[in-house]
């Protein structure tokens, strides 16, 4: 008896929120997983490199749901992050040696730290190649971000079902 009382009172209610308010919270939990995801998975990749959670956040950008679609888009930039930006992250230190210099966790063989022409710091690694003897050093990054996102998304279903309920509660 008040099971059968429990559904027609939920359809009841589920009739009074009218058509508007099922989707708009759909979106709102689509959006908060997946400003979760992405910070968890930047967090993670900022862990790994040695840099601020600050310095690759900006790599990311989320295009939120709207309206009643459900889809949010998270870009990333995957490319490699210049040596230089390390230095955001007060505990890394230049140490210079005779072989080259380390930075952080990176040991740059034949680096050097030079300001440019256009008034920018970078730390420049001497090559052998004839026609472009010195280059900027950067960081592979890009294998990093997708681990990570990868990981972060591996228990999406249960994180989005969670917060469509909580979202649901709340329109209750």
């Amino acid at each position: 008896m008040s099971l059968q009382d429990d559904v027609k009172r939920i359809n009841r209610k589920l009739n009074t929120l009218g058509k508007q308010q099922i989707p708009r919270a759909a979106v709102k939990a689509i959006n908060k997983v997946a400003r979760t995801i992405g910070s968890r998975a930047m967090k993670a990749v900022a862990k790994d490199v040695g840099v601020p959670v600050k310095t690759v956040r900006g790599r990311m950008q989320i295009a939120r749901a709207k309206g009643n679609l459900p889809t949010a888009k998270i870009r990333v930039r995957r490319s490699h992050m210049p040596a230089i930006r390390l230095l955001e992250n007060r505990s890394n230190k230049i140490w210079v040696g005779r072989g080259g210099i380390v930075v952080g966790k990176y040991a740059i063989h034949r680096g050097f730290r030079q300001r440019l022409k256009n008034g920018r710091w970078h730390i420049l690694q001497r090559d052998c190649r004839a026609r472009y003897p010195i280059d900027v050093t950067k960081i592979p990054v890009g294998e990093m971000i997708t681990r990570e996102f990868t990981k972060a998304t591996s228990n999406y279903d249960t994180e989005i079902k969670e917060e469509l309920i909580n979202q649901l509660r709340d329109t209750f």
